[in-house]
């Protein structure tokens, strides 16, 4: 009987706080242009309102190094958050690591490795004659 009064209150106070609503991105895109050296990131991340639970967090890591950590106070939409960022100093061979963070609880990874732009087929030869 004390163990379950115990948890009720624990569980009412995680709700009233909102981090038992709380979660982490559900995925993280990264895309990443070695020519112009721009890299897109997009945290899916569904909320009923931005501007109580949002991403609040893109950090960027090149090669274990934390070179970006920029810092959000809402989010664009319901179901996302974006952020473009030029990486001067990533080259082919590098290791980009981007975290998106939720402003309440959670957070997730993901790793990218550069590697050169593979060239554009050739056109069909003999099409449409």
């Amino acid at each position: 009987m004390k163990f379950s009064m115990i948890a009720v209150c624990c569980l009412a106070v995680l709700a009233s706080t909102g981090v038992g609503l709380a979660h982490p991105p559900k995925d993280v895109q990264i895309e990443f242009n070695p020519d112009n050296h721009m890299l897109m990131v997009m945290a899916a991340h569904d909320t009923k309102d931005a501007t109580k639970h949002y991403i609040g967090d893109i950090q960027i890591d090149l090669n274990g190094e934390k070179l970006i950590d920029q810092k959000f106070k809402t989010q664009p939409t319901a179901d996302m958050q974006m952020g473009h960022y030029l990486i001067n100093d990533a080259k082919i061979g590098d290791m980009l690591t981007v975290t998106a963070v939720c402003n309440i609880a959670g957070k997730k990874a993901v790793t990218l490795k550069i590697e050169k732009p593979k060239p554009a087929p050739a056109p069909a030869q003999g099409q449409g004659k």
